[in-house]
């Protein structure tokens, strides 16, 4: 119940021409508490995670990566348990992305109704791969100035996502791609960016998987120095092509070239913040090559949705462009949201859904 109460309150909100910091406040505790307080056995992964916390009380070694295990180990030192620390983790990582997104668009608002309906539920889940994003969220903004200090600040935020889930390294890529383009970006320059990665994708889908996961698998162990993070690759993070892979390129597609149709028809200025999130959008088209070798690597795909969110949210200020696709967005939204959260085959992810519409 509170979370319709919730969504209720964002749509309100969202026909408020109030822009301050204090509108958003309620909704994003709302969701701190909703998200940091689920239901252990309905949520997935929440009882793996909860074993593994508990394991380190036993000598356990975690397989996860260092900056998770760092404050795991800090908040077992204190004697927190899973739920407590969990709940911690999850508002700092709420507060972050807080703060990323007022300094990335003025209609937060906008922002997180989208949110609400979709991220929400895979990325309260997904912890560390959440925390993650909300760091190279907030990395990404400090690439508005093209300056020495904004790239220091952003190499350490991403260093540090690194810490919470290893995809965060791809995210580097942002940088090289900013530096070069950012005073060049346009919609059609994108749109070539998303055709090139559909194609790699398809030659990825058709060619032999065996030689690419092998490289792959050397390069993180490299990067990470982490051997057991490595193996995961080529266990968890490869099992081929499949239905379930193809839907979510398509869907992402879809919901991409939507967005920026609707970007490009608002002849909106490419300021700071849209030239940042062109960038960060495109290091994410990585995914569509990446989710032909694993469907695991659909988180890839969902923190691109993610600034197309923010994106939109910018767009739609503009009021008369959001009442002329509001409809569109809103459908091929719903559409994207279904195949990642697995509606079509009933995924465990889909039907804890119901856990948190049914408080």
């Amino acid at each position: 119940m509170l979370y319709i109460i919730n969504i209720g309150l964002l749509l309100l909100f969202n026909f408020v021409k109030e822009r301050k910091l204090w509108i958003s406040i309620p909704i994003v505790i709302i969701l701190i508490y909703l998200g940091g307080n689920p239901d252990p056995t309905t949520t997935v992964d929440y009882q793996a995670y909860e074993t593994e916390y508990n394991n380190r009380y036993l000598g356990y070694v975690s397989r996860f990566e260092w900056l998770y295990q760092y404050f795991a180990n800090v908040a077992v030192k204190v004697n927190l348990t899973y739920v407590q620390f969990r709940f911690i983790l999850i508002t700092c990582t709420f507060i972050i992305l807080f703060i990323a997104i007022r300094r990335l668009t003025t209609n937060d608002k906008f922002f997180w109704l989208l949110f609400a309906l979709f991220p929400f539920f895979v990325e309260t889940v997904q912890v560390r791969s959440f925390t993650m994003m909300a760091l190279v969220l907030l990395a990404v903004s400090f690439l508005k100035k093209n300056n020495i200090k904004g790239y220091v600040l952003f190499c350490m935020l991403i260093y540090l996502g690194t810490g919470f889930h290893t995809s965060g390294y791809i995210f580097f890529l942002i940088l090289p791609i900013h530096f070069m383009l950012s005073n060049r970006w346009s919609v059609s320059r994108l749109k070539w960016c998303s055709l090139i990665f559909l194609i790699v994708s398809f030659i990825v889908a058709l060619s032999s998987m065996a030689g690419i996961m092998g490289s792959l698998t050397t390069l993180i162990q490299f990067i990470s120095d982490n051997e057991e993070v490595a193996n995961n690759v080529t266990t968890i993070y490869f099992n081929g092509v499949s239905i379930s892979s193809i839907l979510l390129v398509l869907s992402f597609l879809s919901f991409f070239l939507l967005v920026f149709h609707i970007t490009k028809k608002s002849q909106i200025i490419l300021d700071d913040n849209m030239r940042v999130l062109f960038s960060y959008t495109c290091v994410t088209l990585i995914g569509m090559p990446l989710v032909m070798i694993s469907s695991q690597y659909d988180r890839i795909l969902r923190e691109g949705i993610v600034g197309m969110l923010i994106i939109l949210s910018i767009v739609f200020v503009d009021k008369n462009y959001l009442k002329k696709y509001i409809f569109p967005t809103f459908a091929v939204y719903f559409i994207a949201m279904f195949i990642f959260m697995g509606g079509y085959r009933l995924s465990s992810g889909f039907l804890n859904m119901i856990h948190y519409i049914g408080l």
